[in-house]
């Protein structure tokens, strides 16, 4: 399984959707040739691709991925692993994306409660305590989520190698504290995590939140052009990894917020009918997050 996660790292960073769909449909197919469709190997690729179409916001393939991961594992005896574990804990974030909480937070503290009887994979544990911050963050229970993010944070402090792990845990609380209005400790936590960001030698998958979130800190200063100059970053970073996803199309969405009150109204428009076009995509014309933008978008025009 080397072979396949350095493959899979590399596509990653190349940014190349449709080779690394590919390389899954590819080596899904290698796998079940070769006999070993009802292996580990097997449910671990499953699991891969199920990340991947969840990052791509396509979320009812991802959950079809992840539950013949799951029911794979189960199969072989290996729901008490700690490969099962991180498995539901990538489940439980797809639930967190599309709103079903109840069913997240069951499975964080699912995957949770089994990394602590394994002795716990460091980084899948920190991982939970960062997610249940997102989920508390969601339900309003803000003190909650303060407390998970300063947990994970505490955790990777100052720890060689986990550099990673430390700003993703930064980005997490300065969402908290962005909600708790607490707008100086959001920029100092946001600095320190772009500047571990910027020194890293390969792209990361997070660094787009960290620079969103200091936007919207701009965005509440109503020091837009700064605001612009950050969404202007991220966007790239967005499809790089995941392609125009829901993320990408919520930032097209600021960014047309933000063109609005620089007084941009033909930019704002033509941010706001990507934005639309893009979610419409992928969410379908009946979700209720389009219609709200769309309805934003004939405000606009009238």
């Amino acid at each position: 399984m080397t072979d396949f996660f350095d493959t899979l790292d590399r596509l990653y960073q190349a940014g190349d959707q449709p080779r690394i769909e590919a390389f899954f449909t590819d080596t899904l197919h290698r796998l079940r040739r070769e006999g070993q469709a009802e292996s580990g190997h097997y449910a671990s690729v499953l699991n891969e691709q199920a990340c991947f179409f969840r990052g791509a916001s396509r979320y009812e393939e991802s959950e079809g991925a992840f539950s013949k991961a799951l029911v794979l594992m189960e199969r072989l005896g290996l729901a008490e692993t700690q490969q099962y574990a991180v498995m539901i804990l990538n489940r439980a974030g797809l639930y967190r994306l599309t709103g079903a909480l109840d069913a997240a937070v069951r499975d964080f503290l699912r995957a949770k409660k089994l990394l602590e009887a394994s002795g716990g994979d460091d980084y899948a544990y920190v991982s939970v305590l960062n997610n249940l911050s997102l989920v508390y963050q969601q339900t309003g229970q803000l003190t909650e989520a303060r407390d998970m993010s300063e947990a994970a944070c505490a955790h990777f402090s100052g720890k060689a190698g986990s550099e990673h792990e430390y700003a993703t845990s930064l980005n997490n609380l300065a969402a908290v504290c962005l909600r708790l209005d607490e707008t100086e400790r959001v920029e100092i936590l946001l600095r320190e995590a772009l500047a571990l960001y910027d020194a890293m030698e390969e792209v990361n998958v997070h660094h787009a939140a960290a620079l969103s979130a200091l936007a919207a800190v701009h965005f509440r200063r109503q020091d837009y052009a700064a605001a612009r100059e950050l969404l202007l970053q991220a966007l790239p970073l967005i499809c790089h990894f995941f392609g125009k996803n829901a993320d990408y199309a919520a930032t097209e969405r600021s960014l047309s917020q933000v063109e609005a009150r620089l007084g941009n109204l033909p930019a704002a428009k033509d941010y706001l009918t990507s934005a639309l076009q893009d979610l419409r995509a992928l969410l379908g014309p009946e979700h209720r997050r389009v219609r709200e933008w769309a309805r934003e978008l004939e405000a606009m025009e009238a």
